[in-house]
């Protein structure tokens, strides 16, 4: 009778560990196979997001260079027939010589044609007013073209443009030419997937124009036409197609500046190897499980009675030897659990009330040695605080140093060279002693910054009208005469609870900002209202009639350096309005904004209101007063 039953439980546990086991074989199975063609996805991602991020750059250093005035200076000596400089050739040629993976560098007049080049051989000799991208960059100002073949040699290429301007005039096109074959050398080629791995790059019309890894098979007749037009036709994603009776995947992404889709895959039967050894070692598992199960069948059945038994009787014994904490552990819900859960309470029980003075005293000089060791750590917390308090502060007077010492060798430099300098030259130490500037700027900003904890004063009533008239007539007077600004306030501003000199920080830097962020031309109008808000605070709102801001940046100007125009367009280190949020965060409130783009904006904060109780009184009738005009 036992051994069926013991054959019983064992067929049945047979079935239930393949069951099991072929079902965590498909789940498997479907996993991996999820897992590789995300990770194939990610690496197409990551190798287009890097290769556009490389054609950004290409971009922005092709719109710097224009930007330069020795190009300037050359289109202008070649409209009014002068000879031009070999200054702009050997600039071309530097930057050729530093950026190898362009095939030329090029800089024509406003009628395309080649005045100066890093191969002089092309510089009077080429006429491109026809090319499409000529075209495109005078209305654009930037471009960047699809593949093109090159009128010289034929080969597959692509161009960076952009218009070199004069009193925002363009006058001319400095281009950079880069041939596919390179590009696929530094991008296409260095591919590293798998054995039967490939990569390619195909354009907009099919054509497989580069490649990487083992296609030696696939590089042939009308084959590969017909794959390169299946890639172009998807753009972005995946497919899979049959070669050679080989299950093939490739996925693409398409890049956003050029044209070009890059294609990266490889045979499935090699990727999703490792599911076909998941299914051999399933099976080999589900009989060694089979095995085991049989002997832990017996096993199991042998202790039933014999193992709580012994646990009982060691549990007893221990206990009449005076051990009182022994307990006695079953994993069982049988009699003999009931019997052993009896007993541990039994044993608790007793346990309790024989706890001895020595263990009170040893909990007490426990507890008494952790309350020192906490106190001795809130010590050491206040001390840290108080040194990260004082770092930005010590940091920005320490960076000012070597700052001034570079400012003033600048001044001693431009007195006494200013002569003998090139425009080169003058033109490289304005660029060190305006960047000198904007760092001391910046760290006056970091100290302002760091001041908003460090240098405070006790919150106290502060009139704000008293604050909106002082800054007119001092801080601000200079900027609202140049401006022509006017500052309205239609009804008297409240008298709030603050910080003195930080709200009349903080009142200074939006008023300021608005008179700043105008368009040219444009006479700046600052309205300042005030109206009271939840929980005791006052809404103050600062409104300007300025360029505005889009949506999406509402969040990022309270940002430390986060600036949305170059210091070319508006001047500014980008830390005002941090330090704007530091000061009403301080005082317990909220600042925000409201704003479209040229729609002007709405900055407001949220500060206590006075506490003397005249006062608000005297507030929350000016402001019925003003409800009951509205």
């Amino acid at each position: 009778m036992k051994t069926k039953f013991l054959l019983c439980i064992s067929a049945l546990i047979a079935v239930a560990m393949s069951i099991s086991t072929s079902a965590a074989y498909f789940n498997s199975k479907k996993v991996i196979r999820q897992a590789i063609t995300k990770q194939m996805a990610q690496l197409t991602d990551s190798t287009a997001s890097h290769i556009d991020l490389w054609m950004n750059d290409r971009k922005l250093d092709i719109m710097n260079w224009a930007e330069q005035s020795i190009y300037q200076k050359a289109i202008s000596n070649s409209l009014i027939g002068q000879d031009i400089e070999n200054s702009s050739n050997t600039r071309l040629k530097e930057i050729k010589q530093n950026y190898p993976y362009y095939e030329s560098l090029n800089l024509t007049n406003s009628h395309g044609q080649i005045i100066s080049s890093s191969k002089e051989e092309k510089i009077g000799n080429i006429d491109i007013s026809n090319q499409p991208f000529f075209k495109e960059t005078l209305q654009k100002n930037v471009f960047i073209s699809s593949v093109i073949k090159s009128p010289e040699t034929q080969r597959d290429i692509f161009v960076i443009s952009a218009a070199v301007k004069e009193n925002d005039i363009a006058t001319g096109v400095l281009y950079g030419v880069i041939d596919v074959e390179n590009f696929n050398n530094l991008f296409i080629a260095p591919i590293k997937i798998c054995k039967s791995g490939f990569a390619y790059l195909v354009n907009s019309e099919g054509y497989i124009i580069g490649k990487c890894g083992n296609t030696s098979d696939l590089w042939a007749g009308e084959h590969l036409r017909k794959l390169g037009q299946k890639i172009a036709q998807n753009k972005n994603g995946f497919i899979t197609y049959d070669y050679k009776s080989e299950e093939k995947i490739v996925f693409m992404r398409k890049l956003h500046n050029c044209g070009l889709l890059i294609a990266i895959g490889a045979d499935t039967q090699e990727i999703f190897a490792p599911m076909h050894e998941l299914w051999f070692n399933n099976i080999a598992i589900t009989q060694f499980f089979i095995a085991i199960s049989l002997i832990f069948v017996i096993g199991v059945y042998r202790r039933l009675i014999l193992r709580p038994i012994e646990c009982l009787i060691k549990g007893i014994t221990n206990f009449g030897k005076g051990q009182f904490y022994t307990k006695i552990e079953l994993n069982t819900e049988d009699e003999f659990a009931s019997l052993a859960e009896t007993f541990n309470k039994m044993a608790d029980d007793i346990q309790r009330t024989t706890t001895s003075v020595g263990n009170l005293h040893k909990e007490i000089e426990e507890r008494i040695k952790t309350e020192e060791e906490m106190i001795k750590l809130n010590h050491n917390l206040e001390d840290k605080n108080e040194e990260l308090k004082n770092f930005a502060y010590i940091a920005s007077h320490d960076l000012r140093e070597p700052l001034r010492k570079i400012t003033s060798f600048g001044i001693i430099l431009k007195r006494s060279l200013n002569e003998k300098m090139t425009m080169e030259d003058q033109e490289n130490l304005h660029f060190m002693m305006d960047g000198a500037d904007r760092m001391n700027k910046m760290i006056e900003g970091l100290l302002a910054y760091s001041r908003v904890n460090t240098k405070i004063q006790q919150p106290q009533n502060v009139d704000l009208n008293e604050i909106v008239t002082q800054l007119q007539q001092i801080e601000l007077s200079v900027a609202l005469y140049e401006k022509q600004a006017v500052v309205e306030v239609p009804q008297p501003l409240p008298i709030v609870q603050a910080d003195p000199v930080q709200i009349r920080q903080l009142m200074q830097n939006l008023i300021a900002n608005g008179i700043k962020y105008q368009k040219q031309d444009n006479r700046p109008q600052i309205t300042i209202t005030a109206k009271p808000a939840a929980d005791g605070m006052m809404k103050i709102e600062v409104t300007d009639n300025g360029i505005g801001i889009k949506p999406e940046y509402h969040s990022a100007i309270f940002a430390m350096f986060r600036r949305l125009h170059t210091s070319h367009e508006y001047e500014g280190t980008g830390i005002g309005l941090a330090v704007c949020k530091k000061i009403v965060e301080r005082h317990g409130g909220h600042i925000g904004i409201e704003s479209q783009a040229s729609k002007g904006a709405t900055f407001w904060f949220t500060v206590p209101m006075a506490k003397n109780a005249n006062t608000e009184e005297r507030q929350l009738s000016a402001v019925a007063e003003d409800s009951l005009n509205l």
